[in-house]
C-alpha cells in the first residue's frame, strides 16, 4: 500500500513540474512544438500526461502488489495479468489527477489570500 501512495505522489508532482516547465520554459514548449500531433497533445495536456506518467510507473513498478484481481469467470484467467496492469494503471492515474487538481486549488488559493492580505501585485 505504501508504494502505491508514494508512486502516485511522484507521479503528481511530476505531471505538475512537467506543466510549469512547459508553460515556463521556452526551449521546452519549443521542443514539443517540434513533436507530432497526437504526441505533442498528449504532452500539453495535463490530464492525458498524468496517465501516461502513471502507465510509465506501473510498467516499472508494481504499485499494486498487495491486490489480486479476482476474476469471476474462468475463460478470463489469462487475462488477469493485463488486468492487473490496466486497474493499477488507472488507479495511478485517477488518484494523481485528483492530488493535481486539490494541489492546483491550494496553490490558487494561496495565492489569492496572499494578495488580498498584502495588497501587492504577484512577482515570480
Amino acid at each position: 500500500m505504501f508504494d502505491f501512495i508514494i508512486i502516485t505522489i511522484a507521479v503528481a508532482g511530476t505531471s505538475i513540474l512537467w506543466k510549469n516547465l512547459l508553460g515556463h520554459t521556452p526551449s521546452v514548449a519549443k521542443f514539443v512544438n517540434k513533436i507530432p500531433y497526437p504526441i505533442d497533445h498528449a504532452l500539453r495536456c495535463g490530464f492525458c500526461i498524468t496517465y501516461w506518467m502513471a502507465l510509465v510507473a506501473v510498467i516499472i513498478f508494481n504499485p499494486l502488489s498487495f491486490w489480486e484481481p479476482s476474476i469471476r469467470f474462468e475463460i478470463l484467467e489469462p487475462l488477469k495479468s493485463f488486468l492487473h496492469l490496466f486497474v493499477s494503471w488507472f488507479s495511478i492515474g485517477i488518484l494523481a489527477a485528483i492530488l493535481r487538481f486539490i494541489q492546483a486549488l491550494l496553490q490558487e488559493t494561496v495565492y489569492h489570500l496572499t494578495q488580498k492580505f498584502q495588497n501587492t501585485p504577484h512577482i515570480h
